[in-house]
């Protein structure tokens, strides 16, 4: 009796054994031991939102910057005129005219004492020096005074003056007058050679220098 009864158990504990074996993948799910449940623990943490987070851009729209310093057009305007204002040009001084007063000058040469005088290359040549005067003598005269300057002067036979002076009492009473005269005779030198023809070291000549206006 004892026998069989171990026979019997034997007998179920192999066949238990061989039914695991071939149906065990088939019998996992229903012998799993339920596990108890675990507790997850949720904490929802706050994002404060910033002015920036609420703006939303488009996919095609770039982002906003703020652009460096700059000059404006407005200001490299002024800088260009402050430029332009240092670079002084030269102009001519005008003449000075007094206040509702316009006038016109005009400067004369008379000739001085030419009955006396018989020889044509020494009035040729004395031709010359009175014009290259007076053209001297316009470019100077700046002011609307009028009047007669009488000077009296020396030229090398190379065209240069030795000396020059003013006859005041032939001449006008305006130092500015003589003054302009006296500088115009100097500033007109040097005068041409003398020619072949005037054989010296050095002549005389004499002007009158006319200031006049319109």
């Amino acid at each position: 009796m004892k026998e069989y009864k171990f026979m019997q158990t034997a007998l179920v504990i192999s066949f238990s054994v061989h039914a695991l074996a071939v149906f065990g993948s088939h019998l996992l799910p229903f012998l799993k031991v339920p596990q108890a449940d675990k507790q997850v623990k949720i904490t929802y943490l706050k994002i404060e939102k910033t002015p920036k987070d609420d703006v939303k851009l488009k996919p095609d729209m770039p982002a906003k910057r703020i652009p460096p310093p700059f000059t404006s057009l407005e200001d490299i305007r002024k800088e260009e005129s402050k430029d332009k204002s240092r670079d002084v040009e030269f102009k001519k001084p005008e003449l000075i005219k007094p206040e509702g007063v316009s006038f016109k000058k005009k400067v004369n040469l008379p000739p001085v004492d030419m009955a006396k005088i018989d020889n044509p290359t020494y009035l040729s040549y004395y031709q010359i020096v009175r014009e290259k005067i007076r053209r001297t003598a316009f470019r100077n005269y700046l002011r609307s005074e009028t009047g007669e300057v009488y000077a009296t002067f020396i030229i090398s036979s190379d065209g240069l003056i030795k000396h020059a002076q003013i006859i005041d009492e032939k001449s006008s009473v305006s130092s500015y007058l003589k003054g302009i005269a006296l500088s115009s005779i100097r500033g007109a030198s040097p005068f041409p050679n003398f020619p072949k023809e005037l054989d010296y070291g050095e002549l005389s000549f004499n002007v009158v220098i006319a200031f006049e206006v319109e």
